[in-house]
């Protein structure tokens, strides 16, 4: 199959999976451009303009109506190419390939067809070129994506093991290295891409957050972008902590009735359910207020410290009185106050490390924003 073949081919198709197929085509070239990291001023730009693209290529195709992406991935797909002599002729294609995947939301077919071809190009080297690889992969991603649902497009990934060029892996692995260093400011990079390597994408809600980074900062450049990312991530990363233990506490406090005691339940173990339910019951309001806080377009780092510190003294005197009861009897207290539940989910709910590390994610939060 050549490339002209494909491309008759992906006029046939659906506009939705030929999109799909333009991206892929684009990540797998990525590596040809990620090597330009090492050079100087003007391949990082190159590395964070082909980034940037694919990253709103691929959230266009995730979040179809959202109207913000659809801007971020126009304003991406015009990043000017400056200096591109100082590049290989593949680092270009693997540029070309992921502007013209951000483009291929615009309704015209010809984007998403130099998306597929521009990749292809990207597989030149100065020894051989292994073309024929990069369109095989496309006609394999027909094959294997055309009767999957477009949301799970991206849970097949990029390559077999056996399929990944080996000049390819290699300059995959120059950019890994590059990115593994201690503060690399590509190191988030090399997370997404790999989530798409191994057909794991990266949390979408994050992706979609990172997209929509603000143009100032993506022109200051790789290091402003990463300092960003790592803000976003930080807050991102607090509220899916926050909801989880949100969850295990849910059930735990609206099964709440009032201690009641019965022939087997003495007078200290109802006094022991009231302390659990009491304890429960602020952690679960200044849960509510700390997320709030978090979730607001500008949080106060005065107000999620004072949440956070509220949260930490909760657990601590919820570990005091485990410490002075004994485990027999905070089971027993569980289990009095989650009947309706199940003792283990009560135990899980009311263990004082997870509220604890929530109160010590938030404080840390806090130090950041305030000293941004």
């Amino acid at each position: 199959m050549t490339k002209y073949e494909l491309e008759a081919l992906l006029l046939e198709k659906p506009i939705e999976l030929a999109h799909t197929i333009a991206i892929r085509s684009a990540l797998r070239a990525f590596p040809a451009a990620g090597v330009a990291a090492r050079k100087n001023n003007d391949g990082e730009k190159l590395v964070l303009a082909t980034l940037r693209a694919l990253l709103s290529a691929v959230g266009v195709s995730r979040f179809s109506d959202d109207k913000n992406i659809s801007e971020a991935a126009k304003r991406a797909s015009t990043a000017p190419l400056l200096l591109t002599k100082l590049f290989s002729a593949s680092a270009r294609s693997a540029f070309s390939a992921a502007t013209s995947a951000a483009k291929s939301i615009f309704p015209s077919e010809a984007y998403y067809i130099s998306a597929v071809l521009s990749s292809a190009e990207s597989a030149y080297s100065t020894k051989f070129s292994i073309e024929s690889v990069m369109v095989a992969q496309s006609f394999k991603d027909m094959e294997r994506l055309e009767h999957l649902p477009n949301d799970r497009h991206f849970d097949v990934g990029l390559w077999k093991t056996s399929d990944f060029p080996r000049v390819m892996v290699s300059k995959w692995d120059e950019f890994g290295t590059l990115a593994s260093k201690n503060n690399s400011m590509w190191s988030f990079w090399r997370e997404w891409y790999q989530g798409f390597l191994d057909g794991k994408p990266m949390d979408w809600e994050l992706q979609r957050r990172v997209a929509l980074i603000e143009d100032d900062i993506w022109k200051a450049g790789p290091e402003a972008v990463a300092e960003e990312i790592e803000r976003i991530r930080d807050k991102f990363t607090l509220e899916q902590e926050i909801a989880a233990l949100k969850d295990k506490l849910a059930k735990t406090v609206e099964g709440f009735d009032a201690p009641h005691r019965g022939h087997n339940q003495p007078p200290e173990l109802i006094d022991d359910a009231r302390v659990m339910q009491r304890e429960f019951t602020l952690i679960w309001n200044d849960l509510q207020d700390l997320e709030s806080e978090v979730q607001k377009d500008e949080p106060s780092p005065k107000a999620i410290r004072k949440y956070a510190l509220r949260l930490w003294e909760i657990s601590q005197t919820i570990l005091k009185h485990c410490g002075s009861v004994g485990d027999a009897t905070i089971k027993a207290a569980a289990k009095t106050i989650g009947a309706a539940l199940g003792t283990a989910l009560a135990t899980e709910a009311i263990a004082p490390g997870t509220v604890q590390s929530v109160a010590k994610m938030a404080l840390d939060y806090a130090m950041k924003l305030g000293a941004g």
